[in-house]
């Protein structure tokens, strides 16, 4: 059996190397002919025409496109040929004579008939002059009557633009007060007055407290035979037992007061001390037609502050 196997073996593998060595050449598959019909003919490929045949395709063209001298004359209708048509649109009324010696004779020409002139543009009209228009009557004031209100208002703002504003104060005394108002109704210049309450700082000249009362008492006694005025004891709050010697507005009167109780031998203090006061201030507002000035009123009162201010203010 195992003979019999590789016999069989060998017959398969050697009938497979005659069929590889041996295969037959396969042809490639036709195309099919395609029959044409009789009138059309077939594209032929390039390697189909002889190269005698072969021929540029400007030159065919040439000899394919007749030439123009080869041509008929064109045929031109005359107007003898043409048949004349009546403008009302009937037909002519065919003459007596035969139709042969109509044909043989040829027809005269119609005469050209002469363009229309152009006719000549018409002038245009003059156009109408406008109507004054009828105006309404309105209840309001003509223009005329309005510039002097513009006038006025331009005036008043010349006015404003020319004021000069100046300021007189503090004052504090009644008699201060009355003379300034009344120099300025002389200037014919009107001012207006502010009021303040504000505190004056003042110097005060004072013993410092003793232990009781009493001897405060007895002291400010003393003080009084020796010549001095403004002897004053205090009698409640933070500076009880005090004895004022007097208060000052000046700081120049205050140091002379110190000066003459040293001299006597006794050591005062120096403090501060406030004081409500209502003062007052003139407003004046002088126009550039007033003959007012600073410089005048400072030549008539020396000892009064004058300043200028902003009149927006």
């Amino acid at each position: 059996m195992k003979w019999v196997f590789y016999l069989l073996l060998m017959a398969n593998v050697a009938y497979f190397a005659w069929q590889t060595w041996h295969r037959e050449p396969v042809s490639p598959p036709e195309a099919p002919v395609l029959a044409l019909p009789d009138e059309v003919d077939r594209l032929l490929l390039f390697d189909e025409v002889e190269p005698g045949e072969l021929q540029p395709r400007v030159a065919l063209q040439e000899q394919t496109e007749p030439k123009e001298k080869d041509l008929p004359p064109p045929t031109i209708q005359t107007a003898a040929t043409q048949e004349p048509v009546a403008e009302s649109g009937e037909k002519p009324k065919s003459k007596s004579k035969p139709e042969s010696e109509s044909e043989s004779e040829p027809k005269p020409e119609p005469e050209p008939k002469p363009k229309p002139e152009p006719e000549p543009e018409p002038e245009p009209e003059p156009e109408p002059e406008p109507k004054p228009i009828v105006q309404a009557k309105i209840d309001a004031k003509p223009t005329e009557e309005t510039k002097p209100d513009v006038l006025i208002v331009k005036a008043s703002r010349d006015e404003k633009d020319s004021r000069i504003c100046y300021r007189v104060g503090p004052l504090s005394k009644k008699t201060e007060i009355n003379a300034v108002t009344g120099w300025l109704k002389t200037q014919d210049v009107t001012a207006s007055q502010s009021h303040k309450q504000r505190k004056i700082p003042l110097h005060w000249v004072y013993l410092p407290p003793f232990k009781s009362g009493a001897k405060a008492n007895e002291y400010a006694r003393r003080l009084e035979k020796d010549g001095m005025k403004d002897v004053y004891v205090l009698s409640k709050g933070k500076m009880k037992g005090a004895i004022s010697l007097g208060i000052f507005s000046k700081q120049t009167s205050m140091e002379k007061r110190v000066a003459h109780l040293r001299k006597k031998g006794y050591h005062p203090s120096v403090g501060s001390r406030y004081r409500k006061q209502r003062v007052t201030w003139l407003d004046i507002v002088a126009s550039a037609k007033v003959t007012f000035s600073q410089g005048s009123f400072g030549k008539e009162f020396p000892s009064l502050p004058i300043t200028t201010t902003d009149c927006s203010k």
